[in-house]
């Protein structure tokens, strides 16, 4: 600890009658000579708990205390922070977030030298925490491997150590297996564990964990930028109770393991609600749950944070200015369609609207907008709740989804009677949103009269600016997805390294397309025109394809060609 600190500590414990000057003396003098910190030593003389000391010097510094066993370090992080660094600094990195930020737990995080060494060797942006010299000794064991000083060891050997080891195959009476589940889901290495997986997948940025039981163990993966990648492996033991765990958490029934179930939780982290949809579901050796993670009270998107093209993004929000019809945004399940919702709410909410959501869930919840929940359970699904909504004066309605044709009808009335609509659909494209609404039952002439627009996007991952490296284009990747000879000559890709997690990328961006219903459009779609005629039709007024506005984030070295060949190939060539 600084001498300000110091002199800071002494001042509260003194001021607060903690300790005598007499004790305090001791404990400077003492922690010199053995060379420890002032906390363990008033912790041996009883005289102060070491909460409160901890509390105070949490206070004093300026920054959150934490606990190595709250974290599993990644080995790649290590090697950005060398053993000497960190023994020279008593700095331990815990975790990147995206590429330019590195929190790095420190002894002595007011050591101001400390930590603009620290920040140059690692040539990153550095989020301080405070760490114990005790957490530290452990974690500098992670360099020679020792899997005692990862917290994931630790809490499995406690949980071993409990004896409590599986549930047996003979249930026996409902509320003897509901007793067994329940202790063995409050063990606090159970408690640890969960609190651990959700720590590592929020500091991961992961949209999904999930946790897929096996014969002999388990496995946890996240879904991070769109693609599932290994987070740990667990003993089929724990696994159970960690299962039990959740669905107590998410208020389900534990005893239940034959039927799927869904649940919902909330869960603090790093000063954050972070919102939990649980999903259960019976497997060949075990459930299988998966927990979708969202921030519900994040702040809405602007849709000029997202990635959109200046033209696209231009396009989009004058359809948005238009005082009734429907717009619609396109995209496979993950393409980012509700951000791009909440993004046009954002520039729609105003004291003047009147807007209802209608939504299965609510992601994010809305200052002056009225969001419903639909309960297909009870009857209040998309269809019904629309119907109540148009009584009730609105000036925008959203969506989450148009599902069936019933709903469909339901919206393009809504459409066409002074309501500015706002939804989503699952199409390839802008072009096939025409096509789906005629196939589910809506006469082409109500959809031509309706619709004013739609946005089709996907998502493609970003790559690390602190890895990409520059490469000649394949011929190859060209005409797979242009189908004509090549127009960039060089392109970037992806290599990986620490501040990625080696994959090579870090975030995502959209590639889209906007299609304006204009005159031409509206009267092929009157009559019949399939989809390659309507697009052509579109061409005809300054239309660009989804894959267009990829190439482009190609050229300007946002994506790889890697990427948008994966994430366009679902498209018609």
């Amino acid at each position: 600890m600084p001498s300000s600190g110091v002199a800071l500590l002494k001042e509260t414990l003194l001021s607060t009658h903690l300790v005598t000057e007499q004790q305090w003396n001791y404990a400077v003098k003492t922690a010199q000579l053995r060379g420890v910190s002032l906390e363990k030593v008033f912790l041996e003389m009883g005289v102060v708990e070491a909460e409160k000391i901890s509390h105070m010097a949490e206070i004093l510094y300026g920054v959150p205390k934490v606990s190595i066993d709250d974290y599993v370090v990644e080995p790649e992080l290590l090697k950005l922070v060398p053993r000497e660094t960190a023994e020279r600094y008593h700095a331990i990195p815990l975790y990147a977030s995206g590429a330019n930020r590195l929190t790095v737990a420190m002894v002595d995080p007011l050591d101001v030298d400390a930590v603009d060494a620290l920040s140059y060797i690692v040539q990153k942006d550095l989020r301080v925490v405070w760490i114990s010299e005790d957490d530290f000794a452990r974690a500098v064991k992670l360099y020679d491997g020792d899997p005692s000083a990862g917290s994931l060891r630790k809490i499995l050997d406690d949980f071993q150590g409990d004896g409590q080891l599986a549930v047996p195959q003979d249930e026996g009476a409902r509320e003897d297996s509901e007793r067994l589940l329940r202790m063995m889901a409050e063990e606090a290495p159970v408690v640890r564990l969960s609190a651990v997986l959700f720590t590592q997948a929020v500091q991961w940025r992961a949209s999904d964990i999930h946790l897929e039981p096996g014969k002999t163990e388990a496995r946890a993966r996240i879904r991070v930028d769109g693609l599932l990648q290994d987070l740990m492996t667990l003993p089929m033991a724990i696994y159970t109770a960690l299962i039990s765990r959740l669905k107590l958490t998410g208020n389900m029934d534990i005893t239940e393991r034959r039927l799927p179930q869904d649940g919902r939780c909330e869960f603090q982290v790093e000063g954050r609600t972070v919102d939990l949809r649980l999903a259960s579901a019976p497997c060949l050796y075990g459930e299988k749950m998966v927990i979708r993670l969202s921030d519900s009270e994040a702040v809405l998107p602007k849709l000029s944070q997202l990635g959109y093209s200046p033209r696209n993004l231009e396009r989009f929000e004058g359809l948005l200015s238009r005082p009734y019809g429907m717009i619609l945004v396109t995209g496979p399940t993950g393409s980012g369609k509700s951000t791009t919702l909440y993004g046009a709410l954002s520039i729609l909410n105003s004291p003047e609207k009147n807007i209802q959501t209608i939504e299965d869930p609510i992601e994010r919840k809305v200052d002056r907008v009225n969001q419903l929940q639909v309960q297909s359970r009870i009857g209040l699904t998309f269809a019904r709740a629309l119907r109540a909504f148009l009584r009730q004066d609105p000036d925008v309605v959203m969506l989450g989804e148009i599902r069936d044709a019933e709903t469909a009808e339901i919206a393009i009335q809504a459409a066409l009677t002074g309501h500015l609509v706002l939804s989503t659909l699952h199409t390839n494209d802008a072009i096939g949103a025409i096509t789906r609404l005629v196939d589910m039952g809506v006469p082409a002439y109500m959809v031509a009269a309706a619709l004013r627009g739609v946005l089709a996007q996907r998502l493609v991952r970003k790559l690390c600016q602190v890895c990409r490296e520059q490469a000649p284009i394949r011929d190859d990747e060209v005409k797979a997805i242009l189908d004509q000879p090549a127009i960039i000559s060089e392109v970037f890709r992806a290599a990986g390294c620490g501040a990625c997690g080696g994959s090579g990328y870090s975030g995502r961006t959209v590639i889209s397309e906007v299609m304006v219903m204009s005159p031409e459009i509206a009267r092929a779609a009157v009559a019949g025109a399939d989809s390659h005629a309507l697009l052509a039709k579109a061409r005809e007024g300054g239309y660009t394809t989804m894959r267009d506005d990829a190439m482009q984030k190609v050229a300007e070295g946002q994506t790889s060609m890697d990427e948008v060949l994966r994430m366009t190939m679902s498209l018609d060539l």
